[in-house]
């Protein structure tokens, strides 16, 4: 979470998240308790508040992930509504599958530029007429269960940006604590 950039780089002196969320005020209040705005539930909240802090709305995001993830969400469990479920698109190259893949099937390209971090982004190859193409992409779905919600106080202002942020960053350090284990199982390794 880059909340010093945000700083810096900030319209409203204050903070770069803070205009963001200052104009999309009206989703951050339970409409359904209107004229009082009552502030969202903070399972809701926090899905609201990271929406945001992330592309597309937010670009570049006040929340960055490994090059190899494709897309980190968070939302609600929409069985129930209870808890803070993350989902991850991860791209699997073909040696990472069960199955057996031809060799001469094409698979993710893998740009030439590299990360600092050893995390390799994965690109759609164009489709050639000379052989298939087969690129996979797993979804991964998970409570996170130890995460600390933020009650939002007031539904408007500077205490919203600090609610806000405050449950972006437990969230954050939610997903760093719990993600990095189910990826590295997920993702196996080389065979």
């Amino acid at each position: 979470m880059d909340r010093k950039g945000g700083e810096e780089r900030a319209s409203d002196g204050y903070s770069r998240y803070g205009s963001y969320v200052g104009a999309r005020e009206e989703r951050f209040q339970d409409h359904w308790a209107k004229p009082e705005q009552k502030p969202l539930d903070p399972i809701y909240f926090a899905n609201v508040a990271w929406e945001i802090a992330t592309p597309p709305v937010m670009s570049p995001g006040l929340v960055d992930w490994r090059a190899d993830l494709h897309k980190v969400t968070v939302g609600y469990d929409e069985e129930y509504g209870r808890d803070l479920m993350l989902t991850v698109e991860l791209p699997l190259e073909h040696h990472q599958l069960a199955a057996k893949i031809p060799y001469t099937y094409q698979d993710w390209d893998r740009p030439y530029r590299s990360y600092e971090d050893g995390f390799q982004f994965l690109a759609q190859p164009g489709t050639r007429h000379d052989r298939p193409t087969l690129i996979t992409m797993v979804t991964v779905r998970h409570i996170l269960g130890s995460v600390t919600l933020v009650t939002p106080g007031k539904p408007t202002g500077r205490q919203l940006v600090d609610d806000a942020l405050l449950s972006v960053e437990y969230t954050a350090a939610t997903v760093n604590a719990e993600l990095p284990e189910i990826i590295r199982n997920v993702q196996g390794e080389p065979r």
